[in-house]
């Protein structure tokens, strides 16, 4: 679960499924209702990306 504020400051929380691979590498996701679809208007009206729609990282096991 993760808590964060939206752009009016409203305190949002959601569902993150994280999918880990066996070589130490993860993509997480969140409910599209809550946080949008892949890609988002910026503020020139350009269709970019949306950040929290889906990221992955890795981590250390041996830490």
């Amino acid at each position: 679960m993760v808590t964060f504020h939206d752009d009016t400051h409203h305190v949002e929380i959601g569902k993150f499924e994280p999918q880990v691979k066996a070589d130490s590498t993860y993509v997480a996701g969140g409910p599209s209702k809550l946080i949008g679809l892949a890609t988002i208007t910026d503020k020139t009206g350009k269709d970019v990306p949306n950040s929290v729609f889906e990221f992955d990282g890795a981590f250390d096991p041996n830490s």
